[in-house]
């Protein structure tokens, strides 16, 4: 007997005729300025990500045209100064340390699985 296989999505036959199309996708998706879903992405990732907005220049949501304008977005005056101790380390991003461990065999585990 012959298994029925599922109707391809439009994505997966965009992906096959253009592997980029990820890529492509997620730049629609991040530079979208439709506002309704701009403010609602941008909530969940404040939300999700416990975004300190007080430290941005823009506060609010809606101040942002698009997800990548919030992605990059400034910080006020002295939101983070530097650490006086120079022997520490520093990072200008906003993240935590998720993984860590020891290289072997001149490898070492990066980020989402991949070495």
């Amino acid at each position: 007997m012959y298994k029925q296989r599922p109707a391809p999505t439009l994505l997966t036959l965009m992906h096959k005729e253009r592997p980029d199309t990820n890529s492509v996708l997620q730049f629609c998706f991040v530079e979208c300025q439709i506002p309704w879903f701009t403010n609602g992405l941008i909530r969940w990732a404040i939300d999700r990500y416990h975004v300190n907005m007080s430290e941005a220049k823009r506060e609010g949501a809606e101040e942002y045209r698009h997800f990548n304008d919030f992605f990059t977005r400034s910080l006020k005056e002295g939101a983070r100064p530097l650490p006086e101790d120079p022997e520490m380390i520093v990072s200008p991003a906003d993240g935590v340390i998720s993984q860590m461990g020891d290289i072997k065999n001149g490898r070492i585990f990066q980020a989402k699985g991949h070495d």
